[in-house]
């Protein structure tokens, strides 16, 4: 037998070498390290209370709120979290789509395509973006709008120019932990609103961590610390969207792969649609299920989920701490 590529001068053919030990002595993983890490608590994000106060004010009064996402992954999860999470809240909520060629900040253009489609606008919320969007916020502004700003990127001198600004990463910001996509920083808000106002609703708003969770991985987010429970969530939620698919065809290992020309799945089937259908839902926020469990069938028509891993590359990231990808989850 060849002998397999060496580490730390142990073959990989030694059955009692540990490969995780190796891994943990070779980067510095003291078990009080791995211990840490499963942590979840952290301190609250500065203004996080005003942001809650500011969204309660604007529902109140039934004034319309127009969200803002980033167009890449990230901003894609935390554009169907904001709209359906909000929906569900009883927010007079609207999504808006940005233009990719304008590049990753709210651009005026923006602002005047959201004036021009919703006029009744009287409120802004960006997610994945907006700390360092003056032009756009300026614009936003001068409309008399309530500016918001949910987002995870550097914030640059002289600083946000919103009227509340949410962040991990801003300059004042002495938050612990500020590897957190946009996703999970518009999470944090909406679930923050969901504890103070609508207390009842805390079982739905905590289904949305499936997108947080999507964001997580697809921005290429480390998974230590509330991340990485996060992430789990979101791979147990995505499990209760998927119907499994018929085992048709023979493969060359002697098991079976699903037949795309066979296959009819009726994603009503899978466990998490039939809980949502037996209480009334706002159809926003079934939708953002609903669609996420018709991407799963689409993989699974493509033979792209095998077993019972629908999203397979996601668990990877649990093995390791600061363990990273950036693809969309395929099987």
């Amino acid at each position: 037998m060849s002998t397999l590529h060496a580490v730390d001068d142990h073959s990989l053919a030694d059955e009692d070498i540990d490969l995780f030990m190796l891994l943990c002595q070779r980067r510095g993983w003291s078990d009080q390290y791995l211990k840490e890490i499963e942590s979840t608590e952290h301190d609250e994000l500065l203004d996080l209370a005003e942001m809650v106060e500011a969204l309660h004010d604007s529902r109140s009064a039934g004034k319309k709120i127009s969200t803002a996402p980033d167009f890449d992954m990230d901003g894609i999860s935390s554009g169907v979290l904001g709209h359906a999470g909000l929906s569900e809240l009883g927010f007079d909520v609207e999504l808006h789509l940005p233009d990719y060629r304008r590049g990753c900040e709210l651009a005026p253009e923006d602002v005047a395509e959201i004036h021009a489609k919703w006029p009744d606008a009287r409120a802004l919320l960006t997610s994945d973006g907006g700390v360092n969007s003056r032009r756009g916020i300026a614009a936003a502004r001068a409309l008399g709008w309530t500016t918001l700003v949910t987002d995870h990127h550097e914030e640059l001198a002289p600083g946000s120019t919103a009227d509340i600004t949410v962040d991990p990463c801003r300059i004042d910001e002495t938050y612990a932990h500020t590897g957190i996509c946009g996703a999970h920083d518009l999470y944090r808000v909406i679930e923050a609103y969901t504890r103070v106002h609508r207390p009842e609703k805390l079982w739905e708003i905590r289904l949305l961590r499936l997108f947080a969770g999507l964001g997580t991985v697809s921005d290429v987010m480390p998974v230590p610390y509330e991340n990485r429970q996060l992430v789990r969530d979101a791979i147990s939620i995505a499990r209760l969207l998927r119907v499994a698919a018929p085992k048709t065809i023979p493969n060359p290992w002697g098991g079976f792969d699903a037949d795309p020309d066979a296959i009819d799945i009726d994603i009503e089937r899978s466990m998490l649609m039939q809980l949502l259908r037996t209480e009334p839902h706002h159809p926003v926020f079934l939708r953002a299920f609903e669609v996420f469990a018709i991407v799963l069938k689409a993989f699974a028509q493509a033979g792209k989920i095998a077993g019972d891993q629908p999203l397979a590359p996601w668990v990877c990231l649990l093995d390791a701490p600061r363990a990273r990808t950036g693809c969309w989850p395929t099987g």
